[in-house]
């Protein structure tokens, strides 16, 4: 062999090396980029899960509560009405009230449809569809949200001023 033939045979080996040690370290980067994506997936797994379960109990505790509510509120114009109180106006409140409620009920089980449907996908290997979905739960709740505080906003500057305006009011005597 001469000194050409052994440097050059030299540079290969050096390059084969050098290859197989890159190869070695890029299995060695995929395996470890493979194992945060399953761990990253299984704490978005757990806490979708207790997600669910904990807003499953907020919405029967919050369902039931502006339940009471309106029937809280409808007994009270029973009772003015009764009392010879003029009352349309709080009637019609009670409708719109009621209404919403009800929607605030179907935006919080679309919610959480949306959210379980995102269990659906397994997480990592779903090509997007599993963050589409959590997006798309993600928009869902701001409609929760927005129909809580129609809730309240109407009971605030809509209700409350119609009950003070009752105060004001004379009751009509009954015969």
């Amino acid at each position: 062999m001469t000194i050409a033939q052994k440097i050059t045979f030299g540079v290969i080996v050096a390059v084969s090396i050098s290859g197989l040690a890159q190869a070695e370290d890029t299995t060695r980067r995929e395996q470890a980029r493979d194992n945060v994506t399953k761990a990253v997936c299984q704490r978005s797994e757990q806490r979708i899960e207790t997600r669910v379960n904990t807003l499953t109990a907020v919405r029967t505790r919050r369902i039931a509560a502006y339940g009471n509510s309106v029937e809280r509120y409808q007994k009270l114009v029973d009772r003015l009405d009764e009392a010879g109180y003029d009352t349309t106006k709080l009637r019609e409140d009670a409708k719109e009230f009621n209404r919403l409620v009800l929607a605030f009920g179907e935006a919080f089980t679309a919610h959480l449809d949306a959210l379980k449907a995102t269990q659906a996908f397994p997480c990592g290997e779903s090509n997007g569809e599993f963050l589409r979905s959590l997006d798309a739960a993600r928009d869902k709740l701001r409609a929760v949200r927005e129909a809580a505080d129609a809730i309240r906003d109407y009971w605030r500057n809509t209700i409350r001023p119609d009950l003070q305006a009752i105060k004001n009011q004379q009751p009509a005597a009954n015969n």
